[in-house]
């Protein structure tokens, strides 16, 4: 005849099983993949702890004079400013003159007069719209015409919407770079 009673033996020996069943989980955090390359960049991840703790800490270095370098924006003459967002936009001088352009495919192409004509300021918002950035272009503003970046937080204004959209750019490029 066969006993249902639980031996003390049996319990240890459904314990010690147990206990080998906790010891073999392990927890586990998620990375999300777009984030995976800091997890494996050690330089990049201490740099990244390390303005974390100094965060933290509230030690921060002296910033840019966002006014005075804005004011630069405001005195660039046409083609300076034209050649300014098409770089941003990733055109490229294919000769120091400065003359001669690729267009962001690499193809030879004119330099748009992103800071007079509306149909090349409009290509900028195309630009933007595609890399999923919003903006906004509006008028009466301070100065005339505003344009905000609104995903790069970035604004321009200008007397003509063009120039909005021209120094909103170059504010942007500034902001990330």
């Amino acid at each position: 005849m066969q006993s249902d009673a639980v031996t003390p033996e049996a319990i240890a020996a459904l314990e010690a099983a147990l206990e080998a069943d906790r010891r073999a989980v392990k927890k586990a955090k998620a990375i999300p993949e777009k984030e995976l390359w800091l997890w494996k960049n050690q330089a990049a991840l201490g740099r990244v702890l390390e303005g974390l703790h100094d965060a933290q800490a509230k030690e921060f270095v002296v910033g840019p004079d966002i006014d005075k370098d804005a004011e630069q924006f405001d005195t660039l003459p046409g083609r300076v400013l034209d050649a300014k967002v098409a770089s941003v936009l990733g055109w490229e001088r294919t000769e120091r003159t400065g003359l001669r352009w690729n267009d962001p495919e690499g193809k030879p192409a004119p330099l748009p007069h992103y800071s007079t004509d509306l149909a090349a300021a409009w290509q900028i918002i195309e630009h933007f719209t595609a890399k999923q950035i919003p903006v906004q272009v509006s008028w009466p503003a301070p100065g005339g015409w505003a344009c905000l970046l609104c995903g790069l937080r970035s604004i321009g204004n200008g007397a003509t919407a063009q120039l909005a959209i021209c120094r909103a750019v170059l504010a942007a490029n500034w902001l990330m770079f």
